[in-house]
C-alpha cells in the first residue's frame, strides 16, 4: 500500500513539474562607450516583457527587492558617482499597497567611469526584482562584464612655428 501511495505522489509530483511555468520576464544587455580620452560609459539595458514590472533602484518602505549593481572588478576604472536611471513610472503598486517606482517595457542604467588610455574589463552582479499584476518573482541575480576599449588618442604633429 505504502508503494502505491509513493508512487502516486511522485508521478503528481512529475507530472506538475513538467507543467510548471517558467517565467523570465526580463532580458539583459551590457555596452560600453568611451566618452572621452579618460571616462567611458557603461549601459546596462534591461528589455521587460509586457505586463511586468522591474523596480528602481531608489525603493522607501516594505517593498520590492531594489535593482542594484555590484562592481567587484574594476580593472583599473573607477566609478564616477552612482548608477543613475531612467524617469519610469510613479504609482500605487497592487503587490505592495504602497507608491513605487518601476519600468516597463524598457529600462536603462548608466555608470559612468574614469579609466586610462588602455583597454580594461569591468565586472560585477546585479539584483533585480519584477513582479506583474498577479505575482512577484524572487530576486534575481546576474553577472556582467563590460570591456573598455583602449581610447582613440590622436596623434598631432609637432608644431613648425620657431624653425
Amino acid at each position: 500500500m505504502l508503494r502505491i501511495i509513493l508512487s502516486v505522489l511522485l508521478t503528481a509530483s512529475v507530472f506538475s513539474g513538467a507543467f510548471a511555468q517558467i517565467f523570465d520576464p526580463v532580458k539583459w544587455s551590457f555596452t560600453s562607450e568611451r566618452i572621452s580620452e579618460t571616462e567611458a560609459e557603461l549601459t546596462f539595458t534591461a528589455t521587460i516583457e509586457s505586463g511586468w514590472h522591474l523596480y528602481s533602484q531608489h525603493i522607501d518602505g516594505d517593498g520590492p527587492v531594489p535593482t542594484s549593481f555590484v562592481f567587484q572588478e574594476l580593472g583599473g576604472a573607477k566609478l564616477l558617482g552612482n548608477v543613475s536611471e531612467g524617469k519610469g513610472h510613479r504609482e500605487m503598486d497592487p503587490n505592495f499597497g504602497i507608491e513605487l517606482k518601476y519600468f516597463e517595457n524598457k529600462a536603462k542604467f548608466v555608470q559612468k567611469v574614469q579609466v586610462s588610455s588602455s583597454a580594461t574589463t569591468v565586472r560585477g552582479e546585479l539584483e533585480f526584482m519584477v513582479c506583474n499584476d498577479e505575482r512577484c518573482l524572487p530576486p534575481d541575480y546576474l553577472p556582467f562584464e563590460f570591456k573598455i576599449k583602449a581610447a582613440d588618442i590622436k596623434a598631432t604633429a609637432p608644431s613648425e612655428e620657431g624653425h
